[in-house]
Order: structure tokens, then sequence, then C-alpha cells
């Protein structure tokens, strides 16, 4: 009963929230872009640009890191592996496990630094844009996206790991299009 809430929450209702988000990011950005390009061609301010470039860059750059957290989730990420694909299937299902127990290991080791950077560095008052004092567009609100992913990062080679060691369950996650 546990495995099998706990296999939805994280199969369905997680990655439906990966998935909003990275729409939103993506959104944003090209929003932002085409906002910027009109502003430029048509002479008009709506913001300050330097302002609205600072911002599109952060969430190009939260969509591309949050995109790797779903190639993780689904195996897709960048790996390696130039002699596990002739290793026999037991073998390289724990191997797998293996590597990506390191990997999650990894994963929250950096999310712990990103963590620490955020309190030694980050000054909480600083904005992207210096003449709002929105909350969404405080530093630390977008470098905190960074954060997240780390963790989010290690929870899936979490999950992969744990699913290579049980053989009983089915390694691959379903596809995004079947879930929506």
């Amino acid at each position: 009963m546990i495995r099998k809430w706990g296999g939805f929450l994280y199969d369905v209702v997680l990655l439906r929230i990966e998935l909003a988000f990275i729409t939103l990011l993506l959104a944003n950005t090209v929003g932002l872009s085409l906002l910027l390009i009109f502003a430029r061609n048509l002479h008009f301010s709506v913001w300050n640009p330097s302002a609205m470039n600072r911002v599109i860059f952060a969430s190009a750059f939260l969509a591309c890191l949050w995109g790797g957290c779903l190639a993780t989730r689904r195996g897709k990420h960048i790996a390696i592996d130039a002699a596990v694909s002739h290793l026999p299937g037991a073998i390289r299902r724990r191997l797998d496990g293996l590597t990506c127990s390191v990997s999650a290991v990894a994963s929250l080791i950096l999310y712990y630094h990103s963590i620490r950077y955020l309190n030694l560095l980050v000054d909480p008052t600083s904005s992207m844009a210096p003449s709002s004092d929105a909350w969404f567009l405080r530093e630390w609100v977008w470098k905190l996206g960074v954060a997240g992913a780390f963790a989010q990062i290690a929870l899936h080679f979490t999950v992969r790991a744990v699913r290579a060691f049980m053989p009983s369950v089915e390694l691959e996650d379903p596809d995004a299009e079947t879930l929506l």
C-alpha cells in the first residue's frame, strides 16, 4: 500500500509538478524575450532591459538545469557506459544502482554547498531588478532553484538506485505524455 502510494506520488504527482515548473520557466523565458524584442524594436520601455536580460538568463538556466533533473528521472542523463552495454543484465542493473547511489551522494554534496552559498554569499535583499522589491525578483529566490534542482536530482538518483536493487520494480518511469 505504501509502495503503491509512494510510487504514485513520485511517478505521477511529482512528475507533473516538475513538468509544470519547467513549462513555467520556459514560458517566462519566451514571453520576456518577446517583450524585450518588441520593446527594443518598437522603442518603448516596459521595464529595465538589463533586469529583463538577467531574468531571461536565469529562467533559461533554471529550465536547462531542471530539464537535466527530468532526464535524470527517466535515466536519460549523460552517462559514460563504454563497456556496460556488454555486461549481462543482472550485473548491469546492479552497476546502474551503484552508480546512481554514488551520483545521489554527489548531488547531495552539491545541494549542501549551494545552500551554504546562499546563506553565506547571497544578500537576501539583492534584487534582479534594482528598482523592484518584489519577492519573486530576489536573487536568492532564483538561486534557490539551483539548490532545489540538485536536491531533486539526488532524489531521482536515489529512487533509480532503489529500483535497480529491487528486481520486482520496473526501472523505466512512465513517459510524461501518457500522464498528462
